[in-house]
């Protein structure tokens, strides 16, 4: 195969096999990852070898970073912003936020979303825009076949894949939070966590419970988050 005869310095692809066009990868099939990372000139040896057992003892918080919930800019807005508005149904929101939001073309689209906002004519407002600001671009070209107030119809019309990375940010800072709230408790295990010879997860009302303090910030319900259950 192709993979088979890349040959790159430091990296090894291996196990390679084919599998029926009927079963192809799915989100989730991954089974982990292993790496090797190596630590040179450590000031302080002895600190080095206390963390390193402490991770054998007790692992690590596995929270989600930077690639699944964004880069933070300053004066930006995260895409976790998005999908939290996305999920409130507050769609005119999800608009102004990708419009004005993040990017090295920010200042171009958020000017668009001005001229978009003032005169109620997208046409005009698209010609603000610099190349590359392609999700703004098809916002725009929404609003103007569908009308400025359009909301759902210019969010339908960015690819799916990319609204629903929108999406998955926001799922993912919720996961960090709940981890956060959870570590409050303490590292040792209590009733109702799933752990490895388990098979429940935490119980419906604390969860609910939890869920409600992280959704605040956000003014989610947690209705939102649990009807399609």
């Amino acid at each position: 195969t192709v993979l088979s005869k890349v040959n790159i310095p430091g990296l090894t692809i291996g196990k390679i096999h084919r599998a029926p066009l009927s079963l192809p990868l799915a989100l989730g099939d991954l089974l982990g990852n292993r790496f090797e990372i190596t630590l040179r000139n450590v000031p302080n040896a002895a600190a080095l070898q206390k963390a390193v057992l402490e991770l054998k003892r007790s692992g690590f918080v596995n929270y989600f970073g930077l690639q699944r919930i964004g880069r933070y800019e300053k004066g930006g807005k995260m895409p976790y912003n998005v999908g939290a508005a996305m999920i409130r149904g507050d769609f005119g929101k999800a608009v102004e936020l990708l419009m004005t939001g993040q990017g090295e073309h920010r200042e171009a689209s958020s000017r668009a979303y001005h001229v978009l906002t003032s005169t109620g004519d997208a046409g005009k407002a698209l010609k603000q825009l610099q190349r590359g600001c392609r999700v703004q671009e098809l916002l725009l070209k929404a609003l103007q076949r569908h009308g400025p107030d359009a909301y759902v119809e210019a969010l339908r019309a960015i690819p799916h894949g990319s609204r629903a990375l929108f999406l998955q940010s926001y799922q993912s800072l919720v996961f960090n939070r709940l981890t956060s709230a959870r570590l409050e408790m303490g590292r040792d295990p209590i009733v109702g966590d799933l752990v490895l010879i388990g098979t429940h997860s935490l119980k419906r009302n604390r969860a609910l419970s939890l869920l409600a303090g992280v959704f605040q910030e956000d003014a989610l319900a947690v209705e939102a988050a649990t009807e399609h259950e």
